[in-house]
This record gives C-alpha cells, structure tokens and sequence, in this order.
C-alpha cells in the first residue's frame, strides 16, 4: 500500500489539481472575484465612470451612500449580463490599484506564474515549537482550504484536516527563506524547520516578492524536524532518541538529509505516510458506522 500511495503523491493530487485550477483563472476571472471581496471601493470607483456605459443609471438610484456596498450583488448575473460583467471587471481592475489590504485581494492575484512540481525535498518553517512537535508527529493535519486566503499565511487559524501549506524547495530556501541577522544567516519566519517529501506549486508571491511552493499537508511524508535549541540545529533519532548530527547551520543539516536519507531513513522518520493513512480509513469506517448506526 505504501509503495502504491507514494506513486500516486509523486505528482499533484486531486486536491492540488483544484488549486492549480484556480491559480490559472483567467483575468477577467480574478478581476470579477476581486470585485465580490471589495464592495467598500464601490462609490469610489463610481465617481470615476459614467454610469450609463454599462446601463446601470437606473440601478444606481436605487442605492445611496448608506446601502452602496450592496449594490455588488446586482451583478450576480453577470455571466448573462454583459453589461454587469464589463462592470465587474473595470472595477475589479480599479480595486487591484487602489486596494490597501492585502485581506481583501483572492490568492490568485496574489500567487504568479504557478507551475506544477513532482515530489521533491520542502522546507516549511514555523515560530512555534509546538507546532513543529505535532506536525513531526502527526503530519501537516491541519491546513488552508480557503483558496482565496491561502497567502495569508493564517497558520494559527488552520482547521482543516489535510489543508494547504506553503513551504520553500531548497533552492527558495537558500534565497528567500533565511535572512542575515547579527553575524549569520537565520530562519526568515521561525526558529523551527522542517524537511519533508511532497509534490506541489510552485509561485511567486509578489506581496513579499518570494517564491514558494504551496503543498497538500496529507501528501508530505518521510518528515524530519530539524530541531532548534541554544543557536544550534540538531536531528535526533526516532528510535533510539540520540543526537545523529547537530550543527549551528541549518545548511548542513540540509545537506547532510541528502545526502544519507536512505542509509538513515529508518532513524530520520517515522512510517508517517502508512499511519497517516490508517488514521484517515479509521475516520472513513467510523463515520459510516454512524450512518448506518452500527
């Protein structure tokens, strides 16, 4: 079964695919989606446009500055209404040049250039060690499956089993996922580190100008957390508990994974994958049970 599985995850799985999909939507698309999650620009970008354009004169006087904000959802018919869907998009436009929050901007104005990755090495970094503890446990169980806030990076906020996560391929961790600090190179978004096998998406993120890949939490396997502790990086054995190697560069730590992954795997990793999976068909069997009251 394990063999089998980890075939399947070697490319993006149905749940990435979807994500894929949306990343790729037309503009037109992302300005229409854009326009539904900023309703607050609406009398602004009125005040620039000619109402009788896009035959919306009598519709206007229907509204004032007390009720404005509803009038985005009379354009709900704009796939049949030709008008309301070149409304849709002129303002969609606008609110892209004027929006100020980056709460209000869907994903995929947000991710560029998506590109689909075979399973490689990812790196995620997080600030709690807790965190850290249980994903190196129990997997990435929790996740954004909200695709319109994924670059929110709400990770305090996941709920959702086997959501999406974003992390870094080794190449974007060497350039965007460390910064200079004092006198060394240091993790960019946490103390604690975390080594994985996924497939996933490769983007770039223009808020913060990185590129990055986002993955499926229930397809990462063989994890190994790269602990942190008194300035130095160390990886411990899952069976015996010992110290296998620890150094004050996370670098070498990477690059020792490389190198003697297969020689070590067994002390590096759990069967995360074949446990993960056991836990899912467990949940499958209990909630039938309840259907049927067995």
């Amino acid at each position: 079964m394990k063999n089998y599985n980890n075939y399947l995850y070697e490319y993006l799985n149905k749940e990435t695919s979807q994500l894929f999909k949306y990343l790729n939507a037309t503009q037109d698309n992302k300005y229409i989606d854009l326009s539904f999650n900023s309703p607050y620009l609406l009398q602004d970008f009125i005040d620039t446009i000619d109402p009788d354009d896009y035959g919306i004169v009598d519709l206007l006087e229907e509204y004032d500055e007390d009720n404005i904000n509803e009038l985005i959802y009379e354009f709900e018919d704009y796939e049949t209404n030709v008008n309301h869907k070149n409304f849709l998009i002129e303002f969609g436009e606008y609110c892209r040049d004027n929006i100020t929050d980056w709460d209000d901007i869907p994903t995929n104005m947000v991710f560029e250039y998506p590109r689909k990755e075979k399973r490689q090495w990812l790196l995620y970094e997080t600030k709690d060690k807790q965190e850290a503890g249980r994903i190196w446990s129990e997997g990435f169980e929790y996740g954004e499956d909200n695709f319109d806030e994924l670059h929110l990076r709400n990770t305090n906020k996941y709920k959702t089993e086997y959501g999406h996560y974003i992390g870094y391929n080794i190449d974007d961790f060497n350039n965007y996922g460390t910064e200079y600090v004092g006198y060394s190179y240091k993790l960019k978004h946490g103390k604690e580190l975390l080594m994985f096998k996924s497939p996933g998406i490769h983007v770039h993120d223009f808020s913060i100008e990185e590129d990055i890949t986002v993955f499926w939490g229930r397809a990462a396997y063989d994890i190994i957390w790269l602990e942190h502790d008194d300035d130095k990086y160390f990886i411990d054995s899952r069976i015996t508990t010992k110290r296998i190697i620890e150094s004050e560069s996370y670098e070498d730590l990477i690059n020792w994974v490389n190198e003697n992954f297969d020689q070590y795997r067994e002390h590096l990793t759990s069967d995360n994958f074949d446990r993960l999976e056991a836990k899912r068909l467990k949940r499958k069997k209990m909630k039938k049970a309840r259907k049927f009251n067995l």
